[in-house]
């Protein structure tokens, strides 16, 4: 086989006969002969007849697999061939292979808004996607707490798909526009720690302790949670007096950031 010109061709088709097989022959004296297969076409012969993928690994073998067709590499590149052209190409790497799949992903899309979809391959598209996800499961992507935009994505579902508030997805990624979102873009995805209102409490009596106050002269609220995922504790002395409240603010990693006294 051969590509050129984003076309595919058969080169030749090699027959394994006995005295191949022991003895070795020429590539001219193993070669079958194509024109008797495809009515007098001498080679290379355009391969019109397939669509399907076709994957071509790149670099470094990182994990071997008995035959080898299966192994994994480096890097991998894969071709979508319809009707013997080279219609599309993406270029997967394993350390990153959260954007390899999002750029699959919008390749396979603009596929399917084909007039006459082709569907040979789009059914073999499927396949190698379900292989990348399994990449991604078992290698990672490099970018640890890092979510990249894949097609028909929206930040309401990449907020529930990281069970976080849109609010705080917005919070942790400024300047990100959700009614502009890229194929590939990258958002600040890190899960924070687990806060609840108790553990929130808990780091405020801590703030107040550590201030010379003594807990036994302080009445809290319940804690109460933000747009942005930070956290207001109210508190006020007892017995009561003039100014002496205020707001205990805490973010939303847990840290503490300032007290807004009288309010």
């Amino acid at each position: 086989w051969k590509i050129e010109a984003k076309k595919l061709y058969l080169v030749k088709i090699d027959r394994l006969t006995s005295k191949f097989l022991e003895s070795g022959v020429s590539d001219k004296e193993s070669a079958f002969p194509l024109e008797q297969l495809f009515s007098g076409k001498k080679s290379p012969i355009f391969a019109s007849w397939y669509s399907g993928m076709l994957r071509i690994p790149e670099g470094e073998l990182k994990q071997y697999v008995h035959a080898g067709f299966a192994s994994i590499y480096e890097k991998e590149r894969y071709l979508f061939v319809s009707r013997g052209n080279i219609v599309r190409e993406v270029l997967v790497e394993l350390a990153d292979n959260q954007r390899g799949i999002a750029d699959f992903d919008n390749a396979v899309s603009f596929l399917k808004k084909q007039e006459a979809p082709d569907t040979a391959l789009l059914k073999d598209a499927e396949f190698y996607r379900k292989r990348l996800m399994e990449y991604a499961k078992k290698f990672g992507d490099k970018d640890k707490g890092i979510h990249v935009v894949q097609a028909g994505e929206s930040l309401t579902g990449i907020a529930r798909k990281y069970q976080m508030r849109i609010s705080a997805l917005e919070a942790m990624n400024p300047g990100v526009d959700g009614r502009k979102l890229r194929i590939g873009q990258k958002l600040n995805v890190a899960k924070l720690p687990d806060m609840d209102e108790a553990k929130v409490l808990e780091i405020a009596k801590k703030v107040m302790t550590e201030k010379g106050s003594n807990l036994e002269d302080l009445k809290f609220s319940t804690p109460r949670q933000q747009a942005d995922n930070s956290w207001h504790v109210f508190y006020e002395r007892i017995p009561a007096t003039p100014g002496a409240h205020g707001v205990i603010q805490i973010d939303e990693k847990g840290n503490f950031t300032g007290i807004i006294p009288g309010a």
